[in-house]
């Protein structure tokens, strides 16, 4: 209808929102995995993420928990037509900051390369995210059509 935001094309809207929906929708699954891998490092999942096995219950519970409520944000995010811009923020440092706390304990060997290579889909969530918000500074919301 030749609607535009922040100067972008209704078009435009509407695949940076559908990229949104995508991100928010493989975010959610992710994370959701993941928190199932926190919370059971002994499976072969946890094995395949070199999780050690000697952590109490409760630190995996607690790790699997908040996981789940970032799941949650992610899930809904993924089901809205508007999308708060803090929430976009907390996605993107979120997905951003978990990435950049492995490569860190992987720059001092604290970690092997293989975690690093584990989040990279945290990587690029994260990027997706701070594309869209530093593109659309003036917009509140990302809008699906």
């Amino acid at each position: 209808d030749g609607t535009e935001v922040a100067g972008l094309s209704a078009e435009d809207v509407a695949t940076e929102a559908a990229e949104i929906i995508v991100a928010a929708t493989v975010a959610a699954v992710m994370t959701a995995l993941g928190a199932w891998v926190f919370l059971a490092p002994n499976s072969d999942t946890g094995q395949q993420y070199l999780l050690p096995q000697d952590v109490p219950v409760l630190y995996r519970a607690l790790i699997a928990f908040m996981l789940s409520l970032f799941a949650a944000m992610y899930a809904w995010m993924a089901t809205q037509s508007l999308v708060p811009r803090p929430l976009l923020w907390v996605g993107a440092i979120g997905k951003g900051g978990a990435f950049l706390t492995v490569l860190a304990l992987f720059s001092t060997s604290l970690v092997p390369f293989d975690q690093v290579s584990m989040m990279v889909g945290d990587a690029i969530l994260s990027a997706i995210w701070f594309g869209w918000l530093f593109r659309n500074r003036k917009s509140n919301v990302a809008k699906a059509e």
